[in-house]
C-alpha cells in the first residue's frame, strides 16, 4: 500500500502527490470537441451535450451544465489521466455540483481504474441528492493496479432529454494516506 514516503528501490509510476490530474478541471476551456454532441477539453457528457453556464458558477468565469439528449443514465466523465497509477496508490476525487430544482436529481461520484487491456476497477461511488445550491462531492480509492483514472460523475434515475446537472472545479489527485482529500 502506499505509504506516500519514496523508496528508491521501487520506481514511481510518476503521478505526484497532490496534483490535479484532470484537464480542464475547471471547465472554462469549451474547444477540442463538439459541445452538443457531449464532448469538451477532457470531457465526455453521455449520452448528452455541454451547455457553457457563465452565472452561478464556484470559482472562474464558467462552470458547465450537462444535459441528457436520450432517456437514460447521464455520466460526466474525464478522459483518461495520462499519468499511470499503481497499485496502492491513495487516490482523492472531488467536484462542485448542482442542478435548477431542488431534490430532482441524484448522482454519484466514482474513481475508476482503466486498465491497459480495457478492464476496470473503481469505487461504489458516494451518492448525493443535488439541489439548487453548489454541493462538494468527494471521493476517495485505492488504486487497484497500473492503470490511468477516471472520475465519474452520474445518474442513476433515469433523465428525460433535457434535464441534466451542472459541474464546476473537478479535482482528481494521489495524496498521501491520512491526509484529507483536498
Amino acid at each position: 500500500i502506499d505509504s506516500g514516503v519514496p523508496d528508491a528501490s521501487i520506481p514511481d509510476a510518476g503521478a505526484e502527490f497532490g496534483v490535479n490530474l484532470l484537464t480542464n478541471a475547471s471547465f472554462e476551456d469549451f474547444s477540442g470537441g463538439t459541445p452538443a454532441t457531449g464532448e469538451i477539453n477532457g470531457w465526455l457528457a453521455i449520452p448528452g451535450k455541454f451547455i457553457s453556464a457563465t452565472s452561478n458558477v464556484v470559482r472562474g468565469v464558467r462552470a458547465v451544465r450537462t444535459e441528457a439528449t436520450a432517456t437514460s443514465q447521464l455520466t460526466l466523465r474525464s478522459l483518461n489521466t495520462e499519468q499511470l497509477t499503481q497499485y496502492g496508490m491513495f487516490i482523492c476525487g472531488s467536484i462542485w455540483a448542482r442542478t435548477d430544482v431542488d431534490g430532482g436529481i441524484e448522482v454519484y461520484l466514482n474513481i475508476r481504474d482503466i486498465f491497459v487491456d480495457g478492464g476496470t476497477a473503481g469505487t461504489a461511488g458516494t451518492k448525493v441528492a443535488l439541489t439548487n445550491a453548489w454541493k462538494l462531492i468527494k471521493e476517495d480509492y485505492v488504486s487497484q493496479g497500473n492503470s490511468h483514472l477516471q472520475l465519474r460523475l452520474f445518474t442513476i434515475p433515469t433523465l428525460k432529454p433535457g434535464q441534466g446537472f451542472y459541474a464546476d472545479e473537478a479535482w482528481l489527485s494521489r495524496e498521501a494516506p491520512g491526509e484529507a482529500c483536498p
